[in-house]
This record gives C-alpha cells, structure tokens and sequence, in this order.
C-alpha cells in the first residue's frame, strides 16, 4: 500500500466513522475523489477495495460506492458474542 493509498483510506474511513458520509449514501465517484486527493484513479479505486474489505463501503457497478451501515453490524457481532458467552 502507498503512502497516498493509506492516506485516502484513513481520511475516508474517517468521514464515514463521523457521519460525513452516512449509512446508504454514495461516496464521490472515482473521478471526484482523484480530483479532492490530487491522486490516480487507480490509487482511489485501491484505497475503495480497502474499505470495502474493512466492510465500511459495497461498490455496486454502475452506481458507485454505498457507505454500509457499520454501527448495526457492530452491535449485532457484540449481541452474538455475548450469546456466545452465556452459554
């Protein structure tokens, strides 16, 4: 991973943490990002493959990025591991 790669992710990953881009919204395409980070669309569409395998983003083709809601997913793997303890 690039500097600039980590960078795009982090501050992303951050924005969607902190309700810049909430729950079911669409991220800026490709283009746009590229343009904001002053980088490649090959290093947004990397630093894209990252959060959607941190489980933060779904890219749906022809559409763009889904930001996924994370907070229910949270609290549902904290309700099965408690299940799982009180066993």
């Amino acid at each position: 991973m690039t500097a600039k790669q980590d960078m795009i992710t982090q501050d992303l990953a951050g924005k969607i943490r902190h309700g810049i881009y909430p729950p079911k919204s669409f991220l800026p395409s490709e283009n746009e990002l590229a343009n904001l980070y002053g980088a490649s669309r090959n290093t947004v569409r990397k630093s894209l493959e990252d959060l959607t395998s941190l489980g933060l983003i779904q890219k749906i083709k022809g559409k763009g990025s889904i930001v996924l809601d994370f907070s229910r997913r949270s609290e549902e793997h904290t309700s099965e591991l408690q299940s799982r303890s009180d066993l």
